[in-house]
């Protein structure tokens, strides 16, 4: 039906307050099998539409072949057509991908009726090129290459990245364009996932989404986030005309990756996350709260947390992982129980190599000598003379050092150098075989932190490393560990008896958030002979608040009938008592 001049102008109207109007009524697009075909829109693709209207930064979390660089090439043309001096720059994986979008955009316009094209005064491009399309209203829309410089010194109105989480360089090509869009300029960014640790992912986590919008096919945050982004998420399950026999057949030419990554839109299963998401799981589900915290130069410190109390007759192994000491990383140390298979307590802070290496000795000594393995490498150096200087005699050698040792002088063996040498060749190796044990549950790990340091760890295509401005430094310490202790999994779970928690509550004493010296409280009262730092099996060590004298006066008297005003029962002990008493007034919080 021919429409009358005032017919023309109410549809133009229309037309440029409403995109989905002008997009259901008046697009086409080119099927290569069906031909010429009226542009469909979803409910989800309207509900995406109607949030480039309302938001100025979109970022969306997509499924695969849900249509949406189609709908947002057409969207691209009613702003370029009904809004004049439009900028708009698509940028994808490859400038072909982006040519193909501009493609689609001309051939829409030259299917668009003619009346349409007069009433807006428009003609079709007299310049044409497969990078960009112009128009006579000043409008221009242009595919870019994803070179960091690209776009710069322009004013752009309207950014479209396609696929961005495959997006090189996708970082630099975003700051170097945000001061063009700044000025009032629009930015939409879509893609499937890619792992974490790309910029896309950091965007999406920087949109911070506190909650969904209600009734609709897919999912739209309520507002933007801190970082001016607001948050689209959609899975396959949005489109309308897919079922579950959809995905089924999908999923079959896929591994677990590519579905994740294609159809669930997961972060944590798809791309490069070193460790599984189940692994990850695991251990953060596993843990625990630290029974104390303590730091080397103590007042309130907690760097170094503890789960289990050293056992008279286990061996221990202490594992760490060296920084300069007032660089970005941590230095790191495990204390790993290698008769129970697990970790008792773990440091993580920042300190100088060389207090590193004598706060190392401090600690080994508390857990029955445990043997000491550090690594080596650059500062690590540091660490290895702390620790010779302190004759520490359990220390660990590398196999080919250690069978030279046997034959040199006391003089020569004091030359050498203790600890793991870490290098490009070996890494691989540490972390394949942590990843084996982490996977097979073969160490019991109570600590976040870790879980943590797993969260942000990425596989990079050549290496496993920590995402940008995370760490890795409990990883390695594991790691290193690994290559001195294999452990199997088996190993009483709690060595520590009800009896016997008087000692170990004293032992935390030593090493609380309420210590300023690390003192472990030595004296005669029910040592160990083999561990000082331990007490005889049920005979606990009294902490010093109870067993110091008071000044001038000899020991304490005992009064053993009554205890703070109440009569004691026959046979109990009034020091018994009192040491009872301390201690849990001491870790009160501990029972609570």
């Amino acid at each position: 039906m021919k429409l009358t001049r005032t017919q023309q102008v109410d549809e133009i109207l229309k037309c440029g307050d409403d995109p989905i109007y002008f997009i259901k009524t008046y697009l086409h697009i080119q099927h290569p099998v069906k031909g010429r075909l009226p542009f469909h829109l979803y409910p989800f693709q309207e509900d995406c539409i109607r949030d480039f209207c309302k938001y100025k930064k979109n970022i969306i979390l997509k499924s695969r072949q849900l249509g949406l660089s189609t709908t947002t090439a057409a969207y691209c043309l009613w702003k370029a057509l009904f809004r004049r001096d439009q900028n708009i720059i698509i940028v994808a994986t490859k400038l072909e991908v982006g040519k193909f979008m501009v493609q689609k955009i001309r051939t829409a316009f030259q299917m668009l009726p003619k009346w349409m094209l007069d009433t807006l005064e428009l003609t079709e491009p007299t310049t044409e090129s497969v990078k960009y399309v112009s128009f006579n209203n000043g409008s221009k829309i242009t595919a870019i290459p994803t070179a960091a410089d690209a776009g710069r010194g322009e004013a752009v109105s309207l950014l479209i990245v396609d696929e961005a989480a495959h997006v090189d360089g996708l970082k630099e090509l975003w700051l170097g364009l945000q001061p063009t869009i700044s000025t009032g300029g629009s930015v939409i960014v879509f893609s499937t996932p890619n792992g974490k640790g790309n910029y896309f992912h950091e965007l999406w986590v920087g949109a911070d989404i506190s909650s969904w919008q209600e009734k609709k096919p897919g999912f739209h945050a309520t507002s933007e986030g801190p970082n001016g982004f607001h948050a689209i998420k959609l899975p396959w399950m949005v489109h309308p005309e897919r079922n579950d026999k959809w995905f089924e057949d999908e999923s079959k030419s896929m591994d677990s990756r590519g579905i994740a990554q294609e159809l669930l839109v997961s972060f944590e299963s798809s791309g490069h996350t070193y460790f599984n998401q189940t692994q990850i799981d695991d251990i953060k589900t596993n843990a625990e709260t630290p029974v104390a915290y303590s730091s080397p130069y103590g007042k309130g410190g907690n760097e170094f947390w503890l789960w289990r109390t050293p056992v008279s007759d286990h061996k221990y192994l202490i594992c760490a992982d060296v920084s300069r000491g007032d660089a970005e990383d941590f230095s790191a140390f495990h204390v790993v129980d290698m008769s129970a298979n697990e970790v008792a307590g773990e440091y993580l802070g920042k300190i100088p190599t060389d207090e590193f290496g004598v706060w190392l000795v401090t600690m080994a000594k508390r857990f029955n000598n445990a043997l000491i393995v550090q690594e080596k490498n650059t500062f690590g150096i540091a660490v290895a003379n702390a620790l010779r200087a302190a004759n520490y005699p359990n220390l660990w050698y590398e196999p080919e050092i250690q069978q030279k040792m046997e034959f040199m002088s006391l003089e020569d063996r004091a030359k050498q150098i203790p600890g793991f040498t870490t290098t490009p060749k070996n890494r691989e190796t540490l972390l394949q075989n942590l990843e084996e044990v982490v996977r097979n549950k073969k160490l019991r790990i109570y600590s976040t932190r870790f879980g943590d340091e797993m969260d942000h760890f990425i596989w990079t295509g050549k290496r496993g490393q920590a995402m940008k401005k995370k760490h890795d430094d409990l990883i390695m310490a594991l790691a290193i560990g690994l290559q001195v202790f294999t452990p199997n999994g088996s190993g009483d779970v709690d060595q520590h008896s009800s009896e016997g928690m008087a000692w170990h509550m004293a032992f935390l004493k030593s090493i609380s958030i309420r210590s300023n010296t690390m003192s472990t409280g030595v004296n005669n009262f029910g040592t160990n002979a083999a561990n000082p730092f331990l007490a005889n099996i049920n005979q606990p060590r009294r902490p010093n608040s109870v067993l110091a004298p008071v000044s001038g006066m000899g020991p304490a008297p005992r009064k053993p009938d009554t205890f703070m005003g109440k009569e004691l029962k026959v046979g109990v002990k009034r020091e018994n008592v009192e040491t009872d008493y301390a201690i849990r007034r001491e870790y009160d919080w501990l029972f609570r």
